[in-house]
C-alpha cells in the first residue's frame, strides 16, 4: 500500500522531532532502537522517520508509545507511532519556552 506517512516527513511530519536535541547516547544505540521500531512496526518506509525518533527522543519514552499501541490493537501503528513522536515533540517544545527545569521524574518507573 502506498498510504504510508513517509510522503510527509520530509515537510511537516519530522518537523517537530527535528527540532529536538540529538539525545546523548553512542549511534549504536540509536541504530538499535531505529531497527526496534522498524520491527515492531514494520514499515519500511518511515525507516528514515525511526531513524530521527530514535536519535531524539528517549528510548523509554518510544518502548512506552509502542507498547501502547500495541495494547491499543491500533489499526495503522505505524501512522499511531509519528502521532505520538509529533506530540511527544512538541510538548518538549513547549516545555522548553516555559520551564527550563526537569519535568517531574516520580512516576513509579525507575528505569
Amino acid at each position: 500500500g502506498n498510504n504510508t506517512v513517509n510522503g510527509v516527513v520530509k515537510g511537516e511530519e519530522g518537523y517537530n522531532v527535528q527540532k529536538l536535541h540529538d539525545l546523548d547516547q553512542p549511534k549504536e544505540k540509536t541504530a538499535y532502537i531505529a531497527q526496534y521500531i522498524l520491527d515492531e512496526l514494520g514499515d519500511q518506509q518511515s525507516r528514515k522517520f525511526y531513524a530521527l525518533v530514535a536519535a531524539k527522543i528517549p528510548e523509554t519514552v518510544i518502548r512506552e508509545a509502542i507498547s501502547a499501541i500495541k495494547v491499543d490493537g491500533a489499526e495503522h501503528p505505524a501512522k499511531l507511532f509519528t502521532y505520538k513522536m509529533q506530540r511527544y515533540a512538541l510538548g518538549q517544545d513547549s516545555n522548553m519556552k516555559s520551564v527550563r527545569e526537569s519535568p517531574k521524574r516520580g512516576k513509579g518507573s525507575a528505569s
